[in-house]
């Protein structure tokens, strides 16, 4: 029997999977700090590396690039992703959420997966940039501009992190395939290499990273992100109402 956790109108609600309806909307699963990891994909570091040799970069990157998605981007399932105006599109970087089960301090790699709790799915949301070293914050820190969920799955439920497949659909199209199998650091080690020189405390939600390709959407579009053994999470794009933000 799969159970699963979720958050729904401000409620923890915790039974089988069978129970909850994709149709309803939930709210962002994640309690904690969510953490993005830029350049994790094989593929997208294999294009960058010449690039890497310019200033001012001298060099590829030996350690994770860590990027923050802060409260205020928190959405959930079946949400709408508010864009300003002058935002003709957004990048759409549907991804693997690892949730911390436990405070996660110099973990090896051989013991990485006991603190894990689980797993959801994100939709890492950005306006379109070209900045990987430095922060991107204004691109990446937009209010609701990090769907997740519906729910939180067991760590118990996924077989093997690192065979997951992850497909990104927009108006039920497929524009986006790839398998946890390539990224650059397993889950394991990326989370051995994080909690080498930073705390993860439970409830946090570490990102594995997706490629630099990603998919556009705009105003009216409607997104899925699948995940194998998790389900999918929905969000649609919507246009800023004037008085949204300051």
């Amino acid at each position: 029997m799969e159970i699963v956790t979720a958050h729904k109108n401000g409620k923890l609600i915790q039974d089988k999977k069978s129970i909850f309806s994709t149709s309803s909307a939930y709210d962002c699963p994640v309690t904690g700090t969510i953490y993005g990891c830029i350049l994790n994909e094989q593929q997208s570091l294999n294009k960058k590396l010449d690039s890497f040799s310019e200033k001012p970069y001298q060099t590829p990157p030996k350690a994770p690039i860590l990027y923050l998605k802060p409260e205020n981007t928190k959405n959930g399932h079946q949400s709408q992703v508010a864009v300003p105006e002058k935002a003709t599109k957004v990048s759409i970087g549907g991804t693997l959420g690892i949730i911390i089960g436990k405070t996660a301090t110099q973990v090896s790699v051989e013991k990485a997966l006991d603190f894990i709790g689980g797993y959801t799915i994100v939709s890492d949301v950005s306006l379109p940039h070209d900045s990987f070293f430095r922060p991107a914050v204004k691109y990446r820190s937009l209010d609701g501009f990090t769907p997740a969920g519906p729910w939180i799955v067991s760590k118990e439920t996924i077989a093997d992190p690192n065979k997951l497949n992850i497909r990104t659909k927009i108006n039920d199209d497929t524009v986006l395939h790839f398998n946890t199998g390539n990224l650059v650091r397993s889950v394991e080690q990326l989370l051995s290499d994080i909690t080498e020189f930073m705390t993860l405390c439970p409830g946090d939600c570490l990102l594995v990273g997706n490629g630099l390709d990603l998919p556009l959407a705009g105003v009216g579009d409607h997104i899925e992100v699948h995940i194998d053994e998790i389900g999918f999470l929905q969000h649609s794009i919507s246009l800023e109402k004037k008085g949204d933000s300051l």
